[in-house]
């Protein structure tokens, strides 16, 4: 699929759907399922609509990693 490219929402569908009670991520041993990350980011989101960000604002993430 050239120049495919998922929406974060069909990612997050797709890991509640295939990977809900999957380890999906390990960081120092601890170990967080597919529905702790998709319940993770849905609350971030949250967060930031409380905070007033719209429909097609960006934001930008700083990871050591």
């Amino acid at each position: 699929m050239t120049g495919y490219r998922a929406h974060i929402c069909q990612c997050l569908g797709r890991i509640s759907t295939f990977r809900r009670d999957s380890p999906v991520s390990e960081c120092e041993g601890r170990r967080k399922t597919g529905k702790e990350l998709v319940t993770e980011v849905l609350a971030i989101a949250g967060g930031l609509t409380e905070l007033g960000l719209r429909p097609g604002e960006v934001v930008a993430v700083a990871a050591l990693n």
